[in-house]
């Protein structure tokens, strides 16, 4: 009998693998946690951008993002246009591993046109590996593969280091990031028995 193959998202990339929404929430709580103190960068998740208030479909869709000398505030998608016509500085997507190289080249091509400083790709899928690009003068150059395996978001200060086949990542404190379990564990909650 043919194995029947049930789609990780919708045709329009609604809904995600919970892994891959796993790691979306754990990178958004732990650049939540940097920028606590901070009034002026906006920590973004899985919610669009737009960039042409003329253009619905002139959207991005990134995993996180965080957008520097922005206010906090909460927001249904982040509009250019309504941001000082600033895009966010830094973008990571999150994979799944369905991803194609034409629908990558294409992406990575949409976000240095719009100007973002650094864009990273995660991929949750074993083996895990974090690629970049940061932009040098007026577009995105790939990170090094020297550095692709530890390497700082000179932006962010978050360091990525990847060790057997798995990604961590370290604060600006140099303290290893918290999954999103890990967090939720340390304030358990009263469950009735």
């Amino acid at each position: 009998m043919k194995e029947v193959y049930y789609p990780e998202t919708g045709e329009n990339g609604e809904g995600k693998p919970t892994l891959v929404l796993d790691w979306i929430q754990a990178l958004y709580w732990n650049l939540q946690r940097i920028f606590l103190t901070r009034s002026d960068a906006f920590v973004g998740a899985d919610i669009p951008i737009f960039v042409d208030r003329n253009n619905l479909d002139a959207r991005l869709q990134p995993g996180v993002f965080v957008a520097c000398n922005r206010p906090k505030g909460h927001r249904r998608g982040y509009r250019v246009w309504e941001e000082a016509s600033r895009f966010p500085d830094v973008v990571i997507l999150v994979i799944t591993n369905r991803w194609r190289l034409s629908h990558l080249l294409t992406t990575i091509g949409e976000y240095d046109r719009y100007g973002v400083r650094e864009l990273y790709l995660l991929n949750p899928y074993t083996p895990m590996y974090v690629d970049g690009w940061q932009r040098n003068g007026e577009s995105l150059k790939p990170i090094s593969t020297a550095d692709r395996d530890d390497f700082t978001s000179p932006t962010l200060g978050v360091r990525s280091a990847t060790n057997d086949g798995y990604v961590e990542f370290f604060g600006p404190d140099g303290l290893l990031w918290e999954s999103t379990m890990e967090m939720s564990l340390s304030q358990p909650l009263g469950i009735p028995h």
